[in-house]
């Protein structure tokens, strides 16, 4: 009996490394993917944020009235409508990205469009960025492509 334990003692060393390989293993991509994760969701922020930055510049568009508000003989509104200025709040994303550091928080960050949509009241910001994984140890590429679209809406009341 006692020859069979000391033939078996080696063979729990390898099984014990072999685990704590995989343990290792299951850890760094777990790491990975929340990293990742959490990168995207903050991008997300950053781009909604961005959106709602730059809905904020609009002007008043006086040779197209609002619906519902035309005069039957000239076709004229009354005050005009309102519109966002897509030159004037593709500024205030970059202003806003500039002064909140966000190429300092993201890798590659760039912004791949601001679109005002048909409607003129809608903003639309699309941004992509670069995340770096951690624990990749060279085995894997290390650099992830992150895109987010956020959209805003102006909305005023009076």
């Amino acid at each position: 009996m006692r020859r069979g334990a000391e033939s078996e003692s080696g063979r729990i060393t390898v099984l014990i490394c072999g685990l704590l390989v995989l343990a290792l293993g299951l850890i760094a991509v777990t790491m990975s993917a929340t990293y990742v994760t959490t990168s995207q969701r903050k991008l997300l922020a950053l781009g909604d944020a961005a959106a709602t930055a730059g809905v904020g510049h609009f002007v008043v568009d006086r040779d197209s009235p609002p619906p519902g508000n035309q005069d039957p003989g000239t076709g004229a509104g009354a005050s005009g409508r309102v519109k966002i200025d897509a030159q004037a709040a593709r500024e205030a994303v970059n202003e806003y990205l500039e002064r909140v550091g966000a190429t300092a928080r993201f890798q590659e960050l760039r912004i791949e469009e601001v679109v005002v949509g048909p409607d003129g009241l809608t903003l639309t910001v699309r941004l992509s960025a670069t995340a770096e994984l951690p624990l990749t140890g060279g085995l894997l590429d290390s650099r992830v492509s992150l895109e987010t679209t956020s959209s805003a809406r102006l909305s005023l009341s009076m």
